[in-house]
């Protein structure tokens, strides 16, 4: 079952007919990133709350929001930071690449 974001091609190939599932919709560099820290730090980002009665600190999980915008702001700032460090670079598009393989023969 496809949702409003997924698009499913038929076509023909060889003898085989195939399905090619197609996202119309996609993180960027940034988004996928906050992705993977909520995925991975969202159940366990705490803030203090104080201390109990023997003098220890209390810790509660920090609001949902809070949460996702701590792991927004740690994504944009390392996209920033990759980018003035020259770490992102442009990736050609396959029809590119083939191009440039057929010309050199």
């Amino acid at each position: 079952m496809a949702d409003a974001d997924t698009v499913i091609l038929e076509g023909h190939e060889f003898e085989y007919r195939r399905k090619l599932v197609h996202r119309t919709k996609a993180l960027s560099i940034a988004g996928d990133l906050a992705f993977r820290l909520v995925e991975r730090y969202g159940l366990i980002n705490a803030q203090e709350d104080g201390e109990d009665s023997a003098g220890r600190a209390k810790i509660k999980l920090m609001p949902v929001h809070d949460t996702i915008q701590r792991c927004f702001d740690l994504a944009e700032a390392f996209v920033l930071e990759a980018d003035r460090r020259g770490h992102i670079i442009d990736v050609p598009l396959p029809e590119k690449i083939e191009r440039k393989e057929r010309e050199r023969v």
